[in-house]
């Protein structure tokens, strides 16, 4: 076992996993609840343990837009 809070703490930002619910079968994604750092709520996560540069981006655009929605409402 592994804290994902420190082999992923670049990803973070400040946020923390706390709980982890499932992993898919190839171990490649984990989902599960934590505290985001920007909001200071629980919310839910999905870690790709493969990151990509592309892929990297593309997340950070989509959680990026959806706080963006979320402070709008």
């Amino acid at each position: 076992m592994e804290d994902l809070n420190v082999t992923y703490a670049a990803l973070l930002n400040g946020s923390i996993l706390q709980e982890a619910f499932a992993i898919s079968p190839d171990g490649r994604y984990i989902a599960g609840r934590g505290i985001n750092a920007a909001t200071g709520r629980f919310e839910g996560f999905l870690l790709d343990t493969v990151p990509e540069p592309a892929s990297l981006f593309a997340l950070g655009a989509g959680l990026a837009g959806l706080v963006g929605l979320k402070r709008r409402k």
